[in-house]
């Protein structure tokens, strides 16, 4: 009985490690996307508002990009478990959506302008919900396609460079 309850609790813990791994490589590619995004200069100041917005995975993994730079100005990071009203969103310019709800990413998706909210989600079909970064894990590497159908039809530009390291979209 012990060592089944040690084989659980290693378990447990290296499944939670492997986890906080995963979103703190999820956490760089968040400041990597904005190293190649540029917001029009009505929709930004100084500061990049980055909203998380589901059940908080990252734990400390977002610390590092709170007041980071970028080329546009400095990251601020705010973090929603759900969000009802679109006014709670309004100044963000990136919205993170986390998890693989497919009724919870439609809902926020429906509360943000596409146009001028870069939007970044983990679920497997985000781009065909109508996000712009989908996150992914194949043979055990994250990796990120974008919707090729917004590319050009929003009020951010974003470097072809960063275009061209993504896979395509389905």
């Amino acid at each position: 009985m012990r060592k089944i309850l040690f084989f659980l609790l290693f378990s447990m813990m290296t499944s939670s490690a492997a986890e906080g791994v995963v979103y703190q490589i999820k956490a760089s590619y968040i400041y990597n996307f904005l190293q190649f995004v540029r917001f029009s200069n009505s929709s930004i100041s100084d500061q990049i508002n980055v909203c998380i917005i589901g059940k908080n995975k990252f734990g400390q993994a977002l610390n590092p990009l709170k007041g980071a730079e970028t080329p546009q100005g400095e990251i601020a990071v705010t973090m929603f478990e759900y969000v009802t009203d679109p006014i709670q969103i309004a100044s963000c310019q990136v919205v993170y959506v986390v998890g693989s709800d497919a009724t919870f990413s439609q809902n926020v998706l429906d509360k943000i302008n596409k146009e001028e909210v870069l939007s970044i989600g983990e679920f497997p079909a985000f781009i065909a919900m109508g996000g712009y970064i989908e996150l992914f894990l194949e043979n055990d590497s994250i990796h990120f396609r974008v919707n090729q159908k917004l590319v050009g039809h929003t009020q951010f530009k974003v470097a072809a460079q960063l275009l061209s390291l993504g896979a395509l979209d389905r």
